[in-house]
């Protein structure tokens, strides 16, 4: 039985999911990705997107995982393996972290991309093609989502992890709790 590579001598095996965000954020100021991948199938983050781009398109086979990119802003793109393409990764804008559908009816989204498994050259599309758009849609939902006074909201997930949403941008910048917050908060 021969392997990928050994049918294209030329082409690299792809980049697994959790190595293409860490290295796509680190290209990407302000972004950082959620700590674990996502089976798709238990995914309800994936009832959330403002824009899917060419995901409904796409057969997924089983196993097949997301991750969520974030901005402290609370921009957040939701980014997985493009069907059939394993050398392509699906970026597709969320509304904003605290942001409805209710709260984005009537702005134009912007569009979900595909982009090469390459961070480098995935980054610059990125840039390109979506995060301009999204940064000038957003503020709008964000407004919509949080009218009045900031508004900040905590909750804790099933493993103990804080959860902090704001309908205003830069909001979450100040809440980042110290790395080491994790595993205190587990001990406990």
């Amino acid at each position: 039985m021969t392997s990928h590579t050994d049918d294209h001598p030329h082409e690299e095996p792809p980049v697994h999911l959790s190595e293409f965000t860490h290295a796509l954020a680190e290209r990407l100021p302000g972004w950082q990705p959620s700590p674990h991948t996502v089976l798709i199938a238990d995914d309800p983050a994936g009832a959330r997107m403002w824009d899917s781009g060419p995901m409904p398109y796409t057969a997924y086979e089983t196993g097949a995982r997301r991750t969520v990119l974030t901005h402290h802003w609370g921009l957040q793109l939701y980014v997985l393996p493009r069907p059939h393409r394993p050398l392509q990764y699906l970026v597709l804008p969320m509304p904003p972290a605290n942001a409805s559908y209710w709260h984005v009816r009537g702005i134009q989204a912007p569009r979900g991309i595909a982009v090469p498994d390459d961070p480098i050259r995935a980054a610059a599309a990125l840039h390109r093609r979506l995060l301009l758009a999204y940064r000038l849609a957003a503020p709008i939902a964000i407004r919509r989502s949080s009218p009045g006074h900031p508004q900040v909201h905590v909750a804790f997930d099933d493993q103990q992890r804080p959860r902090i949403r704001s309908g205003y941008l830069g909001a979450n910048a100040g809440l980042q709790p110290p790395a080491c917050w994790w595993r205190n908060a587990e001990v406990e």
